[in-house]
């Protein structure tokens, strides 16, 4: 083998190489209800397994975080549930009921780092791999049920003052879905008005 064909070998070696490692280590997206959730640390891949700021993830649920520095211990409350994890340990309590993690959490760039289907599951939520485009999904039912019940407390208002102001009330609620079209609102929520 000569010189211009070791050259070419190894150079098509280290193309092959710097490809594999780029799409081996691409960035990884969440997306929570439909939303790209954006981090100051990205989420990091270790030993198989998806870590992410528990501070972002909760925030995305509207959960209470605090961090108990003496212990390395985060702790994030939502829907009356409790979730604690610790840096450095597999152990975690949910409701005070032992759970171990796949990974320890850990503190990576000053942010919890924790497996992302544990905390999000642990909210209640659907949490979805799709490895071709290294995408976790999250589906927070009780996010739904909430814009739900937000609309039919809408409805039942409108209903007790026969549907005079209902156009004007219910897009006040945080989560009404914003529409363009107020035909639309109209049209959907015309078997309640009575006028």
């Amino acid at each position: 083998m000569n010189k211009k064909q070791l050259f070419s070998i190894l150079i098509s070696a280290t193309i092959l190489i710097l490809l594999w490692n780029t799409s081996l280590f691409a960035a990884i997206t969440i997306k929570v209800d439909g939303e790209t959730l954006i981090t100051d640390v990205p989420p990091q891949n270790i030993d198989g397994r998806v870590l992410i700021p528990l501070r972002a993830v909760s925030d995305a649920f509207n959960a209470n975080t605090q961090y108990l520095s003496e212990s390395k211990t985060a702790v994030v409350t939502y829907d009356g549930s409790e979730i604690r994890v610790q840096h450095l340990n597999v152990l975690a309590r949910i409701d005070g009921q032992v759970v171990t993690l796949d990974v320890p959490a850990q503190i990576i760039d000053n942010r919890m780092m924790v497996p992302l289907r544990f905390v999000g599951e642990a909210l209640g939520a659907e949490v979805e791999w799709i490895g071709s485009s290294k995408t976790v999904v999250i589906t927070n039912p009780a996010g739904k049920s909430s814009k739900e019940e937000l609309i039919i407390k809408g409805i039942n208002q409108a209903r007790a003052n026969k549907g005079l102001a209902l156009l004007e009330e219910i897009p006040n609620y945080p989560l009404w879905p914003k529409s363009s079209n107020v035909d639309v609102e109209q049209h959907l929520l015309q078997p309640y008005f009575s006028i």
